[in-house]
């Protein structure tokens, strides 16, 4: 577990060093939160009980998860102004489009995470 905590703090330091970037590179941010969630998922198959007085729950939420949801509140809030100019209704319709197409497979791949955890946490817990 302690390798395990080691590899996730620097991964998490790692993403706080991209969100802060002048210019954040998507690519990278997304790729680091898919290690960072890997890792924790690791965490809690290897020790199940030091990940849960770890909080790694909430920090996996927060790091992985909720982040992804500010974002995407920050390049929706824009373009919803936009769709009343009708000069740049269309181009924001693209974009919305786009930015729905890109949460709906991020929900989906989000979703089957959380299944796969779930089904392989309950039977271990004896549920």
């Amino acid at each position: 577990a302690a390798a395990l905590a080691g590899k996730i703090h620097d991964l998490l330091a790692r993403l706080k060093e991209l969100e802060r970037a002048a210019q954040v590179d998507a690519t990278s941010l997304n790729a680091t939160r898919t290690t960072l969630r890997d890792r924790y998922r690791e965490l809690y198959e290897e020790d199940f009980v030091h990940a849960v007085r770890k909080k790694s729950d909430d920090a996996l939420w927060k790091w992985v998860f909720y982040h992804r949801i500010v974002e995407n509140k920050k390049r929706v809030s824009p373009l919803t102004a936009d769709l009343e100019n009708p000069q740049k209704r269309e181009r924001a319709e693209r974009a919305l489009r786009a930015i729905r197409g890109d949460v709906g497979a991020w929900l989906d791949d989000s979703k089957a995470f959380y299944v796969s955890m779930l089904s392989w946490m309950l039977p271990a817990c004896g549920l």
